[in-house]
């Protein structure tokens, strides 16, 4: 008889086995019930819950990978038998994407003996694709977090190991006037330096990950009872808040040896940047979700409902402001600081150009709000 294997699902109260006799799920309670999720004359084996909870893959016969609907009980096949080879137990592999609409999956192409890593629609719709063409073994993909980790790190070793970490001798400048060329760059700081550069766009990558998973946390839903409940609790709040102070205190002891620094987007910076996110985002959320104060938010309503064309306005505006001589050593985008704001000093002075800045465009976005105008792709 085969031995069962479990998937628990997220709210703990239900799990997957397969047995001879199928795949079926049962809920934990002071009476067991087992339902039947699939049962044909074929070996079910290695079930997975997708991330909603709604569906369950597995291996057919060991080698085909299928989903089965938990609603429908409709199945569909997603990797085709000819992809894989089974020696043992647990030697295939597979798992869901974050969103549930992929699969990573370890697959034969030319032989089956030597795996390689494939991205596969969770639609059963799609072809593989091989993301890693190697002619070496590949086993056991994993998404983007661990990768994400290893770029931070790597991005410390690289800026160590090719210069410094000053505006004109760090490798993310040397790439650059390599890649481009010093007239190509920007010349914002009187030299050629792109703070936005090639290699800063590898950390830049992990605020976009730790977001999307932040997202993702907050919106996830959990079975309770029979009924939907949102990741919006007092628990998730309080892992929010607790990864935004873990993420605090790494950014200020990794800043002893990798100073945190926007120009280089150094990886401290990152973990800073996202750590005081978690932190603004799990007080927002308190003060919105569960005090139900919502009064102050219209102003950043605002940004909100025409995301994309107050940010292309913001850039596009400060570039006509650089683009406008008004001598011949200065233009209008330094001289409105110089004659309005400079009196302040340099950080509050900057600081106050910034925001009255963010308030033009904000104008901008309030008169299209009220004229019901919103831009989107």
């Amino acid at each position: 008889m085969t031995s069962f294997r479990d998937a628990l699902l997220l709210s703990r109260r239900r799990f997957l086995t397969s047995a001879a006799s199928g795949l079926g799920a049962v809920a934990l309670s002071a009476l067991l019930k087992q339902d039947t999720v699939a049962a044909t004359a074929a070996e079910e084996f290695q079930p997975a819950f997708s991330p909603d909870g709604k569906e369950v893959a597995y291996l057919e016969n060991r080698v085909t990978l299928k989903v089965v609907n938990l609603a429908s009980k409709q199945s569909r096949t997603i990797l085709t038998a000819d992809k894989n080879y089974s020696y043992a137990d647990g030697d295939q592999y597979y798992q869901w994407s974050p969103d549930g609409k992929w699969f990573i999956v370890q697959f034969g192409v030319v032989r089956l003996f030597t795996p390689q890593l494939g991205l596969v629609s969770s639609d059963g719709k799609g072809q593989v694709n091989n993301i890693s063409k190697s002619g070496y073994d590949c086993f056991k993909p994993k998404w983007v977090m661990a990768i994400t980790l290893l770029i931070l790190v790597a991005y410390k070793f690289i800026l160590d190991g090719y210069g410094d970490l000053t505006m004109v001798g760090n490798a993310g400048q040397k790439l650059d006037i390599w890649l481009m060329g010093e007239n190509h760059l920007y010349h914002g700081e009187g030299i050629a330096f792109d703070p936005e550069g090639w290699l800063s766009t590898l950390p830049a990558i992990g605020n976009v990950v730790f977001g999307y998973f932040a997202g993702r946390y907050i919106q996830q839903k959990s079975r309770t009872d029979g009924k939907i409940v949102l990741g919006k609790t007092y628990e998730g709040l309080t892992h929010l808040l607790l990864a935004g102070v873990v993420l605090i205190f790494l950014a200020y002891c990794w800043n002893m040896s990798f100073p945190v620094n926007k120009k280089l987007w150094t990886s401290s910076f990152v973990l800073l940047t996202v750590g005081l996110d978690l932190v603004i985002l799990s007080t927002v959320i308190y003060v919105v979700d569960f005090l139900h104060k919502t009064k102050w938010t219209y102003f950043f309503q605002v940004f909100g409902k025409n995301p994309l064309f107050i940010y292309l306005l913001s850039e596009l505006l400060v570039t006509v402001l650089y683009m406008i001589p008004v001598s011949p050593n200065r233009r209008l985008f330094g001289w409105i600081y110089q004659n309005i704001f400079s009196w302040a000093g340099g950080y509050f002075g900057s600081l106050l150009f910034a925001i009255a800045y963010m308030l033009l465009c904000w104008s901008v976005g309030y008169f299209l709000d009220k004229r019901k105008i919103y831009v989107k792709v």
